[in-house]
């Protein structure tokens, strides 16, 4: 908890996520990092009590309708993973059109903050960072899913296709 207190980009993932959730209200005074939460539906359940909410909607309207209730709610840039990530800052909305099963795998949510990381270290905006990463990630998924086939894809190869995922995003 005390790396939030720091005023600096960061990605909050996984066990982060669930060290926030325990907590009994958000810590808006001691959280001074400018950051990007990454839940997926489930850590967005636990992050949900801090806002009143209990349950995650499955469908696009609910999922964007809590994303920016939690983003308005901590300050913070939210990325909602899953089919349709949503990404949202409480003002801007971006809902993501690529990606698909081939990323339901352990391990690819990690590639995902590693991508936003690196744009983030970059000085990239949050946001434009979360946008541009769920995008590249999603790609790279479905680049790997067709090569290897949905079920086969591993995150090493949501990495290996990394680098055709960008050039596609940069046309």
């Amino acid at each position: 908890m005390r790396l939030v207190r720091l005023p600096k980009p960061t990605v909050i993932d996984a066990d982060g996520l669930n060290l926030l959730a325990r907590e009994k209200r958000w810590p808006a005074k001691a959280f001074k990092a400018h950051a990007v939460l990454t839940p997926h539906p489930g850590e967005m359940k636990r992050l949900a009590r801090l806002i009143g909410r209990s349950e995650v909607p499955s469908d696009d309207a609910g999922r964007t309708d809590i994303a920016l209730a939690a983003a308005n709610a901590f300050g913070q840039v939210i990325v909602l993973k899953g089919h349709r990530t949503v990404v949202t800052d409480g003002s801007r909305v971006y809902v993501n059109d690529t990606g698909d099963s081939s990323l339901s795998k352990a391990g690819t949510g990690d590639v995902l903050s590693g991508i936003l990381g690196a744009l983030v270290a970059q000085q990239m905006g949050r946001f434009e960072a979360a946008c541009a990463a769920v995008w590249i990630h999603g790609k790279a998924g479905e680049i790997a899913g067709a090569l290897l086939g949905r079920r086969c894809v591993l995150a090493s190869d949501a990495i290996n296709a990394l680098a055709e995922a960008i050039r596609q995003y940069a046309v």
